[in-house]
């Protein structure tokens, strides 16, 4: 993996930026240079920021995460980010969440995605089958319905699923 391409983590709304602290770690042996974003509540616009001001630092390409709320905050940031990401990868993100509203935005995104939720995890599979059903434009959309009742950040302590985050980003690099 480039040293050029970015991992952007966006924490859930029971988290901050420390619940990212041992993925970041795992995504920088991986090869990645890592940023977890702490939220004030306003996820799309300082995902958005936060996204500027790697850019200006050279970074080439940026690939989005985002658990639960984060997750939303990364799908609504993605639609209007431009040039746009390289890559997102939301994990048991919601339809809708304090005022961001991931179904209007999925329509517009034009990168992979790979939703993941568990499937003992509420509505949340649910509400990943919705916003992978109305992704219509990515040129690549993955939907994992993993086992589990894990919510958010920790759907990435399964072996199996981190390897299933990390094969996609690796498929996705930065062009």
């Amino acid at each position: 993996m480039s040293t050029t391409s970015q991992c952007m983590l966006a924490h859930s709304a029971d988290g901050d930026v420390c619940t990212w602290k041992d993925k970041a770690d795992a995504f920088a042996e991986a090869g990645y240079r890592v940023l977890a974003i702490q939220s004030n509540g306003a996820d799309p616009e300082e995902i958005t920021a936060a996204t500027a001001v790697l850019r200006d630092k050279g970074v080439r390409s940026v690939a989005l995460m985002g658990a639960s709320k984060g997750g939303t905050g990364a799908l609504v940031a993605a639609a209007d980010i431009e040039p746009a990401v390289h890559a997102v990868v939301p994990l048991s993100a919601p339809r809708a969440y304090s005022g961001m509203n991931a179904e209007s935005a999925v329509p517009r995104l034009t990168v992979p995605l790979l939703y993941v939720a568990a499937e003992l995890d509420g509505k949340f599979p649910a509400d990943a089958e919705a916003l992978h059903a109305l992704t219509a434009r990515a040129p690549e959309k993955k939907l994992e319905i993993v086992a589990g009742s894990q919510h958010g950040e920790p759907v990435l302590d399964v072996a199996a699923n981190w390897k299933l985050v990390l094969d996609f980003l690796d498929a996705h690099p930065a062009s």
